[in-house]
């Protein structure tokens, strides 16, 4: 099922759909994974490994991993779309001049259906139409837990249980340009600007919510 739209809300991306990047190996990534408390399965390509990571009890695939032999790079990111926003989308892109070949780690259907276009720093993105994964609305917080011990709040650690998070729904980028990354942002990806501190750091957030 594909998401849909208000007819009033803007041109943008709704959701992080998935990122996918390279490391030297896959075997320290599902230890690092598994102990960050998320669900990372193996999805191995005839040419590579693969290492597909999500949340527990979420069907949604956030992140891929795979392992070519080289240093860590970042391959692409993908945003999601609407269906009704997919042809202003690619009109605005091509327009722009920002459309670019597609990513070779991407799947047949990926490369086809995707709009693909860089950043001013030659970050790879990938636009596509796919259901709306950030949350609608803040996450309900766990019921207030008792002291663990009777003379401290924190727990020891053999005490704590695993932690498992719920959704990825946001991506740090480095640039060399934080007001140039701004504007792309909003300009292309109809992002909006949530904070900033002079030219340091920005978050950005979707209208979609």
């Amino acid at each position: 099922m594909t998401a849909t739209k208000s007819a009033a809300t803007p041109l943008a991306v709704h959701s992080v759909e998935r990122i996918v990047f390279t490391i030297p190996e896959i075997e320290t990534a599902e230890k690092f994974y598994a102990a960050f408390g998320m669900n990372a399965k193996r999805n191995d390509s005839p040419n590579h490994k693969v290492l597909d990571i999500y949340t527990h009890g979420h069907p949604h695939r956030w992140m891929s991993v795979i392992a070519n032999g080289e240093a860590k790079k970042i391959q692409y990111l993908s945003f999601g779309i609407y269906e009704a926003d997919k042809a202003a989308f690619a009109a605005k892109i091509s327009k722009l001049g920002l459309g670019c070949e597609p990513s070779s780690y991407a799947s047949s259907d990926e490369k086809t259906n995707g709009i693909w276009l860089k950043t001013p720093e030659g970050t790879l993105l990938q636009l596509l139409v796919a259901d709306k994964v950030s949350p609608h609305q803040k996450t309900v917080p766990n019921p207030k837990r008792a002291n663990a011990r009777g003379d401290a709040a924190a727990q020891m650690r053999t005490q704590a249980k695993p932690v498992h998070p719920r959704h990825l729904s946001h991506v740090l980028m480095f640039s060399a340009n934080v007001g140039g990354m701004i504007t792309f942002c909003e300009d292309v990806l109809g992002l909006k600007l949530s904070d900033r501190s002079a030219g340091i750091v920005a978050f950005m957030h979707t209208p979609h919510g």
